[in-house]
């Protein structure tokens, strides 16, 4: 027969016992969901911003490490003719101090690298050192374009990870809100 005494140390063992795999668990739970993280589709909020190999306006290649670090990034996938789009960048370079801090990467297909000098003279952002604008594979821009409309937009916080997506127009207040989160 146990004594009190006992009873209590045993108590004691299996409350401890307990304690520690509910905290075990908690801890694989959070590593599942750092790891659920990491493989969310590119396209749903808090996805992590992609990394890729790209070619810009002056045939030079650029890839993710080329962007600032630490930096919100706009990323626009887009039609060097498409009206809608030449509309986002103009907008955009129209309010250039306010993306002062913020990297913008229009990407359009490989196919159409050739238009965009004449997009960039249409658009207005020429002397706009923190944006980009580029052509990329089919790849890249299959893993995050939805065909929901173009331009598409996507903003990404200073981790790189996704806060929202717009299509066919910007709102330059929640672009700029969803960017600083």
């Amino acid at each position: 027969m146990l004594s009190f005494s006992q009873d209590k140390k045993t108590m004691k063992r299996l409350e401890a016992q307990v304690k520690l795999d509910k905290e075990q668990e908690a801890a694989s739970r959070k590593k599942q969901e750092k790891e659920n993280e990491k493989n969310l589709p590119a396209t749903k909020i808090g996805a992590t911003f992609l990394p890729f190999h790209m070619v810009d306006a002056n045939h030079q290649f650029i890839t993710d490490q080329d962007l600032p670090k630490d930096k919100p990034i706009l990323l626009v996938l887009f039609n060097p003719m498409c009206d809608h789009c030449q509309k986002v960048a103009k907008a955009i370079s129209d309010n250039k101090p306010r993306f002062s801090d913020i990297s913008i990467l229009f990407v359009c297909g490989m196919n159409l690298l050739e238009e965009i000098p004449n997009f960039i003279a249409q658009s207005s952002i020429v002397d706009f050192p923190n944006f980009k604008v580029c052509a990329s594979n089919e790849e890249y821009t299959a893993q995050i374009f939805e065909s929901k409309g173009i331009p598409q937009i996507m903003m990404y916080n200073k981790d790189r990870l996704l806060q929202h997506i717009m299509y066919e127009t910007i709102d330059i207040d929640l672009a700029l809100s969803h960017l600083s989160k």
